[in-house]
């Protein structure tokens, strides 16, 4: 399976380690300066790259309430690990 579409539960071995924080793409400035502070290291610019135009309102499930249920269904971990 392609790496991006694999189970997140799975690819961080949440099962073998404890993890300290998750950080997430859409908050990723946030969870860098946190881990930054936890880890006591100095702070470095970060450059905004890759980003999408798109609204973070977009949904590639809009009106496949089918696609949405078989989502929830494969990713039900992750879901409930990590909220999304």
């Amino acid at each position: 399976m392609d790496p991006h579409w694999r189970l997140q539960h799975a690819n961080l071995m949440h099962q073998l380690i404890t993890l300290d924080h998750v950080g997430r793409l859409e908050t990723f400035a946030a969870d860098h300066d946190h881990i930054r502070e936890a880890a006591r290291l100095p702070q470095v610019p970060l450059e905004v790259r890759n980003t999408s135009r798109r609204s973070s309102t977009y949904s590639v499930y809009e009106g496949r309430p089918d696609l949405v249920r078989r989502v929830e269904q494969l990713h039900a971990t992750d879901i409930e690990l990590y909220g999304y």
